[in-house]
């Protein structure tokens, strides 16, 4: 997974590993089209490439979603962020996502 986003990612983004299952790719310089198209490569390579394999030689394939946030003044801690990008990420996971809702404005967390 971490191959692919870094292949993907332009020399302006940031990519990091958050936990096991979860990465964070700050696309500096996309605003919405930047980032669906992001995600469409970032998709479509890892659905294409088995990421192990099975005793018997077929190949085992990875499931992504993607959560994506953009900038907005109310959004002033990376934790701020985080949790706007997780909510984002399980509207997606549920099949509530659309085109419009990438830049919702999130509700903040009040741990945040």
């Amino acid at each position: 997974m971490a191959d692919v986003l870094l292949r993907e990612a332009r020399e302006a983004d940031v990519v990091c590993r958050l936990d096991l299952t979860h990465f964070v790719v700050l696309l500096l310089e996309a605003g919405l089209d930047g980032s669906e198209q992001f995600i469409h490569r970032v998709r479509t390579a890892i659905s294409h490439a088995p990421y192990s394999r099975n005793t018997n030689g077929s190949g085992i394939y990875a499931r992504t979603w993607a959560g994506c946030v953009g900038w907005r003044p109310g959004l002033a801690t990376p934790a701020v962020y985080l949790d706007a990008a997780m909510e984002a990420l399980e509207r997606t996971r549920a099949g509530y996502f659309t085109r419009e809702s990438l830049f919702e404005e999130p509700v903040p967390s009040p741990n945040a």
